[in-house]
């Protein structure tokens, strides 16, 4: 009787001692690995190496890509980039454009010149001295008039000593009615005055020797064919000696603006 009850223990507990046996072999380096193994987690060492074997794994470093919100995070930047890149070289693109169209109008625009003129008229039975201003288109393209504004003003001689500081009043006197087209290499007169006007009746002597200077100044606008607006000067000083008009004037005068 005690022999069986021995023989059904041994072959009730075989199986879990060979197990045990398999994981830690017996002898005395196995003996220690059980003791410390026991001792730091309170249990037997076949069931520490089974927990410890099946703790959570870490994810491979790529996991994150298989995510659809990154991919579309990614694709959105892309696009903004391209999106970016296609509006900077539109806007460059465009500004060389228009730099070329003006650098084009600039050369091909209508410039005018501005110059005088006097010449003998016979009234009856007396000749008169007649100045006269012309304009001549030398650009390249058609100049539209459209205003033109003169003044005659008579000065002493300190008109020299504040010659380039002096400020002359706007012309008030406009000549002009209806747009006048001006071709390329065309010339107009567009503005006369006799000696009478210009050297007043008692002052001959005086205008003579220099003590009384007219002056004959103003400016021409012009459209040319770009549509933009443009003012050419003129400033024209009597010469009493000479009895005719120099193109003299102060700086800025005598040129487009």
């Amino acid at each position: 009787m005690l022999r069986g009850s021995a023989a059904a223990v041994f072959i009730l507990f075989f199986p879990i001692g060979s197990f045990c046996q398999q994981s830690s072999p017996i002898g005395p380096s196995s003996q220690q690995t059980v003791v410390s193994t026991a001792s730091s987690c309170d249990r037997p060492a076949c069931c520490c190496a089974t927990a410890a074997s099946s703790g959570p794994s870490q994810a491979p470093w790529y996991a994150t890509l298989e995510r659809p919100d990154w991919w579309v995070a990614i694709i959105a930047t892309l696009t903004g980039l391209a999106v970016a890149w296609q509006s900077f070289e539109t806007r460059r693109a465009t500004q060389a454009m228009r730099a070329s169209n003006r650098a084009t109008a600039q050369s091909q625009r209508a410039r005018l010149s501005i110059h005088h003129e006097h010449r003998e008229i016979q009234f009856g039975s007396r000749k008169e001295r007649v100045f006269q201003l012309f304009a001549r288109n030398f650009g390249l393209s058609i100049a539209e008039i459209i205003e033109i504004d003169t003044k005659l003003a008579h000065f002493g001689p300190e008109v020299f000593e504040h010659f380039e500081t002096m400020d002359f009043a706007d012309p008030t006197s406009n000549i002009f009615s209806e747009p006048k087209i001006l071709s390329p290499g065309d010339r107009w007169m567009f503005a006369d005055l006799t000696m009478g006007a210009v050297v007043e009746p008692g002052c001959e002597s005086e205008t003579e020797a220099g003590r009384r200077i007219p002056v004959w100044y103003g400016w021409v606008k012009f459209r040319d064919f770009a549509g933009d607006v443009h003012r050419r000067k003129f400033f024209f000083m009597y010469s009493g000696r000479e009895q005719t008009f120099l193109e003299v004037g102060p700086r800025g005068w005598n040129l487009e603006d």
